[in-house]
């Protein structure tokens, strides 16, 4: 009994196979490549019939690229695209994909200047990864990013870009624009980007973070702002009403004063690393609340005249332990002096 109802299971199967009646009307088929010579120079790599890869680096211009994807393409859900160190594609035009979508997206080290607005609208609810980084994009259509519902990564780093509007993106958690001239960071532009973690903003010429730049980011846990032209922090210049942030990188920039409550939402055993600036004085006010919830802080580089804004911090091993590597403007480490230097204080 059981012989035959393999058999008639099998055999239905066979049937369905044969006439495309599976469920939702069509059959399981494995990852598969177009005709080779029918995309070509780009290629098409099969990972164990399970997922895609193409390569466009070679096309020679934007009509070659928008051809290879208007050949027949079996299957059109790829994992990645990738066109590096292309000098060809200046504009990626809408329906250059066609029917084609993909997981992860990397156009870099090109010339590519910007996007139309559905360039990549094909790939809305499927595109994870993003990066355009080291092209010359001084343009993109920023006002559709929210129609990419699952990107989580975009790289705009070391383009032309001379602005950011106000982004809006709720799966958004990795944003990269180092090495952009952009100089001014509006008070709003993240303010829509509700799940950022990770925010890459250095060497893009920036001598201001107003308060508020942040707030509402409660998930924000690290920012890189080291090698921009900074000169002072506020108060609430960090604040983001949640506990999260747990890296701040600051170094290399001109920063001569700190405000008590720059950091008010540092969480516990975090870090910020203020090396290679123009502080001269530790003000109690400013770092004591900090020391003394676990946050570790790194000033080697400054100028620290060392007088009596330091006895508070001298002779506790416990708050010199999170200042490492903090020296003197004489060269003299801060852990070694002592306490009866300051007795005049």
């Amino acid at each position: 009994m059981y012989v035959h109802l393999i058999t008639a299971v099998v055999a239905l199967a066979f049937n369905c196979h044969a006439s495309g009646l599976w469920p939702h009307g069509r059959a399981p088929r494995q990852a598969e490549c177009p005709v080779a010579e029918d995309i070509s120079p780009c290629i098409c790599t099969s990972y164990d019939d399970e997922f895609l890869d193409i390569d466009c680096s070679l096309v020679e211009d934007e009509t070659q690229l928008q051809q290879a994807f208007q050949a027949d393409f079996p299957s059109t859900v790829f994992r990645s695209f990738t066109m590096d160190n292309n000098q060809n594609v200046l504009m990626l035009e809408d329906g250059v994909f066609g029917s084609v979508t993909f997981k992860n997206l990397f156009i870099d080290h090109g010339v590519l200047e910007g996007m139309t607005e559905a360039a990549l609208i094909g790939s809305s609810d499927t595109v994870n990864i993003i990066s355009l980084r080291n092209n010359r994009i001084y343009n993109l259509p920023f006002g559709t990013m929210d129609s990419y519902t699952v990107m989580e990564s975009l790289d705009l780093s070391e383009n032309l870009l001379g602005e950011l509007p106000a982004l809006s993106s709720h799966s958004l958690k990795v944003l990269n624009i180092h090495s952009n001239s952009l100089g001014v960071l509006p008070v709003d532009t993240l303010h829509g980007l509700s799940n950022l973690t990770r925010f890459i903003a250095y060497n893009i010429a920036l001598t201001d973070i107003i308060p508020g730049t942040f707030e509402g980011l409660v998930d924000l846990e690290i920012l890189n702002l080291h090698s921009n032209s900074l000169w002072k922090l506020d108060g609430d210049t960090f604040s983001t009403s949640g506990r999260s942030l747990q890296y701040i990188d600051l170094h290399n920039n001109y920063i001569t004063s700190v405000a008590p409550d720059a950091f008010p939402d540092m969480s516990q055993e975090s870090s910020i690393d203020l090396g290679n600036n123009n502080i001269t004085t530790l003000e109690e006010a400013v770092w004591r609340p900090l020391l003394e919830d676990h946050v570790q802080v790194f000033l080697q580089g400054n100028p620290l005249a060392c007088g009596c804004d330091v006895a508070w911090v001298v002779g506790s091993d416990t708050l010199l332990g999170r200042l490492p590597r903090a020296t003197c403007a004489s060269g003299v480490a801060l852990d070694l002096l002592h306490p009866e230097d300051f007795d005049q204080c």
